[in-house]
C-alpha cells in the first residue's frame, strides 16, 4: 500500500507536517488508477464479505473534503449505495454494525513495519486506512423497520409480527424500534411492539417499560403511562431514574402537576434520587406551577446539591410570571447569576417578558444593557418582547428606536417584531403610521399572518377608515390567510364610526360561512355599530341572539345597549338593563354608572340621575368630569343645594392641579411679566 503516498503525489495532493494528507482531487469522483489500488488492496488485507466490491466498476464514491480545524484535517467521503444491489453500506468493524449515514473517513498514517503509527514525520509511503463494511436490509437505526411498521394498519397483527420477526433479533432491537415509534408518536404501534416482544421469546425490560411510557406521554395519554408503570409493580420490574423522569414528563405534559409531584415523592421513598431533569420537568409543566410550589421546588434542588442549569432558571421564572411575582422572579434570575449558571438570550428572554406583562419597561431595557455588558448577543424574540412592553404602553417611538437596534445587530425582523410595530403606533395614536408598515415588510420579505391583516384591519377603525378595513380584508382572503374570530371582530368595529349596521350584518354572516362562531366581543362590536347608527331595537335583537347562542355577555354588552337606548331615549329600556346586569353576575363599573346618568339627563329625569348617582356614590365610585356637569345641572332643576356645592368642591379639587416645581415657576415668571421695570 506504499503506493498511495505516490498516487496521491501525481494526482497533485499536499502532505502537512501532521502527515495528514489534504486531497483536492477527491473534490471530483476519484480516479480509476487510485480507487482500484485503494479497493484491492483492502480486500486483499481483509476478509470481507463484499465479493460485488471486487470490480470497481460496480462501486461509486464521490469524496468531498469537509472543512474542520487543522488539527482532524482529514478528509471526508460522501458514500453511495453499492450499484450492484442498491444497499446501504453499513460499518462491521466495531461489535454492532453501524450505518455509514454518508460519511466515509480518509485517515492517513505512516506505514513502518506490520504497524500503522499516526502522526510519524518519516518519510514513507502514506497509508489510507478503510474500515469494513458489509451489506445490510436495515440501516442501524430500525429506521426503515419503523416505517413499516407505520405504514401497516395496527389492527393487521399478523403483518406486524411478520416484519418483527424478520427484523428484530434481541431485546436491544426492540428498544431501537419502539424509541422510534415514541418519537414519531406511533403509540398504538409501540404498544403492539411491546406485547409482541412479551409474549415471544424476546421478552420486555425495564428499558421497553420506560420507552412505552415514553410514547404515552408524547401523545398525551397520561392514563396509560400511569397504568404501565404500575403494571412494572405487578410483573416485578424495578423502575429506574428514566422510568421516574417519563412518566413525570407523561403526568406533566396532561396537566397533572400534583400526580407528578406524588410520583417523585414515591420516587424518593423507593430510593432513587432525582436529578436535575427530574425538577426541569416539574417546573417546565404544561400547567405551569404557581409561584409557591416552583419556589419550593427551586430550594429543594438547592438543598439536594443539585446542578441549577438555565432551563431550571427559565422555568422557575415562568413560573413566577404566571403568578405576577415579578419581583421574585427577578430575584431568582439575579440569584442565578450569583451562583454562576451560564445564562443565555433564552433567561433574558423569560425575564423581560416577566417584566413586559407587569409593564415594566425600564427593567426589560436594564436588563438589555446587561446582556450586551455580559456579552450575550440578544436574540430576535429578545427585542420582541421589550417591543411589546412598548407597546402596551403605546411608546411607538421607543419601539421603532428598539426596531432599529435589532438591525444594528444583524437580526432580521420576522413577522411577530412587525406585528408589534402595528400594535405599538395603533396604541400610540398613529394608525396612518400603521398603515405603511406593510411596505417594509414586503421589502424585508417577511410574511404578513393573521395577526397582521387583524392589526392592520383595527388601525382602520382607530382612523375611522371602514372602506379601507374592507380592502385590506380582500387582500388577506386572496393571499390565502385564514380569519379568525378577532379579524371579524375588527371589522365590524370599523363600520361603527360611519354607522354602516348593513355591512357590519353582512360581515357576520361571512364570518359563519367560515365556520366561526361570534364571541362576547363580536356581538360587544356590533351592538356598538347598531348603537352608533342610533338602531336600538336591532341592537336588542343582537343581544337576543347572544344569549340564544349562549354566549356570556359581558359589562361592555350592557354598557352599549344602556348607551344605544340612552341616545333613543328609551329610558325606561335602559333602566331595565341597568337592573338586569346584577341578575347576569355582572356589576356595573364607572362607565355604566356615567352612561345610565347621561341618559337620565338626555330625557329630563333629574331625580333618577340623583338617585343613580347616590348609588354610584356608595359604591365608592366618582363620576368624571362631563357627569359631574350633568349631576349639577340636574341638582339645580331639583333644587339640591347641599348637593350641588358638594359636587362643585369635589369637581374643583379634582381639577386643580397640584403646586409642582413647574407651576412655581410659571407663576414666578408670570408675576415677573406683570411687574413694571
Amino acid at each position: 500500500m506504499h503506493g498511495l503516498g505516490r498516487s496521491c503525489q501525481r494526482l497533485g495532493c499536499e502532505v502537512d507536517g501532521a502527515s495528514r494528507v489534504k486531497l483536492p482531487c477527491f473534490q471530483r469522483q476519484v480516479s480509476g488508477c487510485l480507487k482500484d489500488r485503494l479497493l484491492s488492496q483492502h480486500l486483499a488485507s481483509s476478509k470481507t464479505t463484499l465479493p460485488c466490491l471486487a470490480r470497481s466498476s460496480q462501486f461509486r464514491t464521490t469524496w468531498r473534503p469537509q472543512s474542520s480545524s487543522s488539527q482532524t484535517n482529514a478528509p471526508h467521503g460522501i458514500a453511495t449505495k453499492c450499484i450492484a444491489t442498491g444497499q446501504p453500506l453499513v460499518e462491521v468493524s466495531g461489535k454492532h454494525p453501524r450505518p455509514l449515514k454518508g460519511v466515509v473517513k480518509l485517515e492517513c498514517t505512516q506505514h513502518k513495519g506490520q504497524k500503522d503509527r499516526k502522526h510519524s514525520t518519516s518519510g514513507r509511503g502514506l497509508v489510507a486506512v478503510i474500515s469494513k463494511y458489509r451489506l445490510s436490509n436495515s440501516d442501524g437505526s430500525f429506521d426503515n423497520v419503523v416505517m413499516q411498521l407505520m405504514s401497516i394498519d395496527v389492527e393487521d397483527k399478523g403483518a406486524i409480527e411478520a416484519v418483527l420477526n424478520r427484523t428484530v433479533k434481541d431485546s436491544k432491537d426492540v428498544t431501537k424500534v419502539l424509541r422510534g415509534l415514541s418519537k414519531r408518536k406511533s403509540v398504538r404501534c409501540a404498544l403492539k411492539v411491546f406485547l409482541w416482544a412479551k409474549n415471544s421469546g424476546v421478552g420486555v425490560n425495564v428499558y421497553h417499560y420506560t420507552t412505552l411510557i415514553s410514547a404515552y406521554g408524547r401523545s398525551g395519554s397520561w392514563l396509560e403511562a400511569l397504568s404501565t408503570f404500575e403494571e412494572m409493580g405487578r410483573e416485578q420490574v424495578d423502575p429506574n431514574i428514566f422510568t421516574f423522569n417519563a412518566l413525570i414528563s407523561a403526568l406533566c405534559i396532561g396537566g397533572e402537576f400534583d400526580r407528578a409531584v406524588e410520583v417523585l415523592r414515591s420516587m424518593q421513598e423507593g430510593g432513587v434520587k432525582p436529578d436535575t431533569i427530574t425538577y426541569n420537568t416539574l417546573l417546565s409543566a404544561r400547567s405551569e406551577p404557581t409561584c409557591r410550589k416552583a419556589l419550593a421546588l427551586y430550594e429543594e434542588m438547592k438543598l439536594l446539591g443539585l446542578c441549577i442549569d438555565r432551563t431550571t432558571v427559565s422555568a422557575l421564572i415562568c413560573a413566577c410570571g404566571q403568578g405576577g411575582q415579578w419581583r421574585e422572579a427577578l430575584r431568582v434570575f439575579h440569584e442565578a447569576a450569583e451562583l454562576e449558571v451560564e445564562l443565555d438570550a433564552a433567561c433574558y428572554n423569560a425575564i423581560m417578558h416577566v417584566c413586559a406583562k407587569a409593564g415594566k419597561w425600564e427593567e426589560g431595557m436594564q436588563l438589555l444593557g446587561q446582556m450586551k455588558a455580559r456579552g450575550i448577543p440578544p436574540s430576535v424574540g429578545t427585542f420582541n418582547v421589550l417591543m411589546s412592553v412598548c407597546a402596551r404602553r403605546g411608546r411607538w417611538k421607543l419601539a421603532v428606536l428598539l426596531m432599529r437596534r435589532m438591525k444594528s445587530y444583524g437580526l432580521r425582523p420576522n413577522t411577530i417584531t412587525f406585528n408589534t410595530l402595528i400594535d405599538a403606533f395603533n396604541r400610540g395614536g398613529e394608525w396612518k403610521q400603521a398603515l405603511q408598515v406593510p411596505a417594509d415588510m414586503r421589502a424585508t420579505r417577511v410574511e404578513m399572518d393573521t395577526v397582521t391583516f387583524t392589526t392592520l384591519i383595527c388601525a382602520c377603525e382607530k382612523g375611522g377608515e371602514w372602506e379601507h378595513a374592507m380592502e385590506i380584508y380582500g387582500q388577506m382572503t386572496a393571499r390565502g390567510v385564514p380569519p379568525n374570530e378577532s379579524t371579524f371582530s375588527a371589522l365590524i368595529s370599523s363600520c361603527k364610526q360611519a354607522g354602516q349596521v348593513r355591512r357590519a350584518m353582512e360581515v357576520m354572516a361571512e364570518m359563519r360561512k367560515y365556520g366561526l362562531e361570534p364571541n362576547t366581543i363580536t356581538f360587544n362590536a356590533m351592538i356598538g355599530v347598531c348603537g352608533r347608527a342610533g338602531d336600538w331595537l336591532r341592537a336588542l335583537d343582537v343581544y337576543d341572539d347572544m344569549v340564544a347562542s349562549k354566549v356570556p355577555p359581558s359589562v361592555v354588552t350592557f354598557n352599549s345597549l344602556i348607551a344605544a337606548c340612552g341616545n333613543a331615549r328609551r329610558l325606561g329600556t335602559a333602566l331595565d338593563l341597568y337592573h338586569i346586569m346584577p341578575l347576569r353576575g355582572l356589576s356595573p363599573n364607572l362607565v355604566t354608572y356615567n352612561t345610565v346618568i347621561k341618559a337620565c339627563v338626555r330625557c329630563s329625569q333629574w331625580e333618577q340621575a340623583l338617585e343613580i348617582y347616590r348609588e354610584m356614590k356608595h359604591e365608592g365610585m366618582m363620576p368624571d368630569r362631563k357627569t359631574c356637569h350633568r349631576l349639577m345641572k340636574a341638582c339645580k332643576k331639583c333644587g339640591a343645594w347641599r348637593l350641588l356645592a358638594e359636587m362643585k368642591k369635589s369637581l374643583k379639587t379634582e381639577t386643580s392641579p397640584s403646586p409642582t416645581v413647574l407651576n412655581f415657576g410659571s407663576v414666578s415668571r408670570q408675576a415677573h411679566k406683570r411687574t413694571p421695570t
